[in-house]
């Protein structure tokens, strides 16, 4: 099988690629430039050169494929909508270029389109905050189940706020560093909002199961803990970087972290992935949290025992 890959030497896409190169798949993986080509090429994955604003011409690469893997996403949080419209443009040209063809399209979303779940923990069925900045990839995540209309085989995953391992990521590095560099491991007010999260290489194992099992229209969310919270994150990585755990207000936490980073850690994202456990056989590794690679894996690793 042949599969077209977006995002393939991102964080979760090149872990992708390469689960999927090792099962035997033949994969073309889409490369914004000459660095992420030949990082792609090492890794047995044929480059395809362009990006996400060149909806029609990636749907027509994307139709010689036998499925297609979307996990690129233009993180560009001060011009969010445009990231969203281009999402959107992506899905509409994949609709027309795939339609009838009943070939899998795995479509990345978060389970920050549900927003601020406050202290309920949100499935696939949970309707989203619309209130919330986050809810406007919502929209997107229609855009692409509307494809199903077409005679697709599209399946929406929903990746938790908080993926992480390998030391790498974005949420928990930033913590950590930011401990490093203040001398205390910041949360803001309470902390007791909570999170979800999961490891990587759990969330492309989903990824494997979707492609595999997953059904037309499916939504999952690959969320492997449904609540952690953000006190109790900071309070591990200050005991691993042996610095005290402190609570700031929110205005301080602009300062510390930015504005939309304080956003993600002043919510609430608790979500489920109950559904994807049931229907596709996900299995989370079993005593693999986030607590414990940040005290004792990968974090502890790279901060920690190197001196980063």
């Amino acid at each position: 099988m042949k599969v077209f890959l977006t995002g393939a030497s991102g964080y979760v896409g090149s872990r992708i690629g390469r689960l999927l190169t090792n099962a035997g798949y033949s994969v073309n993986g889409l490369a914004r430039n000459d660095i992420a080509a030949q990082k792609l090429l090492k890794a047995g994955i044929e480059p395809v050169s362009g990006n996400l604003n060149e909806p029609e011409r990636l749907a027509r690469l994307a139709s010689s494929a036998d499925a297609i893997i979307h996990t690129a996403f233009i993180h560009n949080f001060g011009q969010y909508s445009g990231s969203i419209e281009t999402e959107c443009n992506l899905m509409h040209a994949l609709g027309n270029a795939l339609a009838g063809s009943n070939k899998p399209l795995l479509v990345t979303s978060a389970t920050g389109v549900v927003g601020d779940t406050g202290v309920n923990i949100a499935t696939e069925e949970t309707v989203p905050d619309l209130s919330h900045p986050l809810s406007m990839r919502y929209r997107a995540e229609q855009a692409a189940l509307a494809t199903a209309n077409n005679g697709i085989k599209t399946i929406v995953l929903r990746l938790p706020i908080l993926v992480y391992g390998h030391a790498g990521s974005t949420f928990i590095p930033m913590m950590m560093e930011s401990g490093q560099k203040r001398r205390m491991a910041a949360y803001i007010e309470s902390g007791e909002n909570a999170l979800c999260a999961a490891h990587v290489d759990d969330v492309v194992a989903g990824y494997m199961l979707a492609l595999e099992k997953g059904e037309a229209g499916d939504i999952f969310q690959l969320s492997a803990e449904s609540e952690i919270p953000v006190k109790s994150i900071a309070e591990a990585v200050g005991r691993t970087l042996k610095v005290p755990a402190q609570s700031i207000s929110a205005a301080e936490a602009n300062e510390v972290f930015g504005d939309v980073v304080s956003m993600f850690f002043a919510m609430n994202n608790r979500a489920s992935g109950e559904k994807a456990m049931q229907k596709l056989g996900w299995a989370p590794q079993e005593g693999r949290t986030l607590l414990t690679d940040i005290e004792q894996g990968s974090y502890a690793t790279a901060f920690a025992l190197s001196g980063r």
